[in-house]
């Protein structure tokens, strides 16, 4: 029977008298309420003080407890993901992999973007004790989109529905975007008409990310509400739409300030007969003019440069000729260098998905950094080139970072075994500052990540060692899939 510890005297002041007796090593048997004295009645004074000291605190537990606000309401579960949590076991190298980021024990938001893409890739979600995203957390797996919108005060739709007019105020932002960029790919014109229709009533972020959705399947259709977007309120807005129909060809800059771009690119036409074109990022004679300059490649699309300079884009990309030499800060060719990057941006903001293929292959061999901007365009195939070229260099330089902007399995077992990369990798195995293997782990096939190890084992590391958490993780989600 649980006693009965209601007293007549407030335990707001009974318990600092208590506390202040014990502080000071007297009793305070004599403070305790008249109530409670049965119960504190023992043969030894020291049994009744440890009595009045549980007493006590249970009475604080109650009495003291919390209350929330009026205003508090109790949120629903949290939602349930469409792909089951990975098992315990994998949880354990997840939560040790946060030591092992791209640079060993740091962890950022690339790092953690990697790891979500590679669970991801494996049919697996984080634990939501592991990991667990903010409401404006971007480039994230849509599995996660429940979450995302549960932390917005959002609750899931009752099963699944079909996005139209009517259902739009019934389903989440996060339900919206994933089954717009669905349709984009099967109907396009339906998720613009949707996104025209809706858009408009969104906040700047909301309207940016379904403004952003017509990047899938971006179509010569979706050029007029583009251009009605220039007149958007929100600059980001704005500047994504700029964009997109630059990927259409379509310019909206100033026709001077074009003309003075153009200004800063030299066009050779070489050879007698058969005509030889070549295109160069002009010299400059001052950082101002530098800085002009890449305020201005910002400002316009390819498909208006290539037209000032009177060449196709294809053209423009095909002939550019690469700055070479030292690249030493302030001197000429790393003004050119700092030129060549400025159109891989270009290219990359306004470019045909061949375009960007194009650019990133002749950049690759280069100016590596340069084309890793174009990755997140490229086609696989272009993607597995720059990975390849990546492994061409040492592990602990920084284009081993590259590759955790990369994908799941793009590395097979030769890709990795037979790298200059690699073979740095194992032969530093054992000492204490050792290259991060995470980067590796992000991109290797289950078949690649199980050779890393066992050659990494042949080395002398030892099989259960944290060092290589990353690349068990990569195998031990694939066996858990398959098991």
């Amino acid at each position: 029977m649980t006693p009965d510890t209601t007293t007549t005297v407030p335990l707001d002041a009974l318990y600092p008298a208590l506390r202040d007796s014990w502080i000071g090593g007297t009793s305070a048997l004599n403070l305790a309420p008249e109530e409670w004295q049965p119960i504190l009645a023992a043969d030894n004074p020291n049994e009744s003080e440890r009595r009045l000291l549980a007493l006590a605190g249970q009475a604080l537990t109650v009495g003291f407890r919390p209350q929330p606000s009026s205003d508090v309401e109790a949120r629903p579960d949290l939602p349930v993901l469409d792909k089951p949590t990975m098992p315990d076991s994998c949880r354990q190298l997840y939560r040790t992999c946060g030591k092992y980021g791209r640079v060993s024990g740091v962890m950022d938001s690339t790092d953690i973007r990697a790891l979500l893409r590679l669970v991801d890739a494996r049919g697996f979600s984080v634990h939501p004790f592991d990991w667990f995203p903010g409401a404006s957390t971007d480039d994230i797996p849509d599995t996660y989109s429940p979450w995302q919108d549960w932390v917005s005060g959002f609750a899931p739709t009752a099963g699944k529905t079909v996005l139209d007019d009517d259902t739009w105020a019934y389903t989440s932002p996060g339900e919206r975007l994933v089954m717009l960029r669905a349709m984009r790919a099967s109907d396009p014109d339906r998720a613009r008409q949707l996104i025209v229709g809706h858009a408009g009533n969104e906040s700047a972020e909301p309207r940016f990310k379904l403004v952003e959705v017509l990047q899938t399947n971006l179509n010569p259709a979706d050029a007029d509400y583009l251009a009605s977007l220039s007149s958007d309120r929100s600059g980001k807005v704005k500047d994504l739409a700029k964009k997109l129909l630059g990927r259409l060809g379509i310019g909206t800059g100033s026709s001077n300030d074009l003309t003075e771009l153009a200004g800063f690119i030299t066009v050779s036409h070489e050879g007698l007969f058969k005509k030889k074109l070549s295109v160069w990022a002009s010299s400059l004679k001052t950082n101002a003019q530098a800085r002009r300059r890449s305020d201005l490649f910002s400002q316009f699309s390819l498909a208006e440069l290539a037209a000032a300079l009177g060449i196709t884009p294809d053209n423009l990309i095909g002939s550019w000729e690469f700055s070479k030499g030292s690249t030493a800060a302030g001197s000429t060719a790393e003004k050119t260098a700092e030129a060549d990057r400025l159109l891989a941006n270009m290219v990359a903001d306004t470019g045909t998905e061949t375009q960007v293929d194009t650019l990133a292959l002749r950049l690759a061999p280069v100016q590596l950094g340069a084309a890793m901007k174009l990755q997140s365009r490229a086609s696989r195939r272009v993607r597995h080139e720059l990975m390849t070229r990546v492994l061409t260099h040492e592990a602990q330089t920084s284009y081993w970072l590259f590759l955790t902007d990369l994908e799941p399995d793009l590395a097979e077992p030769r890709d990795i075994l037979g790298s200059k990369a690699f073979a740095t990798l194992v032969a530093k195995a054992d000492e204490p500052t050792r290259s991060s293997v995470f980067p590796l782990a992000m991109v290797a096939t289950p078949a690649a990540a199980s050779a890393a190890i066992d050659a990494l084992v042949a080395a002398g590391v030892r099989p259960q060692d944290p060092w290589l958490a990353p690349l068990r993780l990569n195998l031990s989600l694939a066996q858990a899939k398959e098991s």
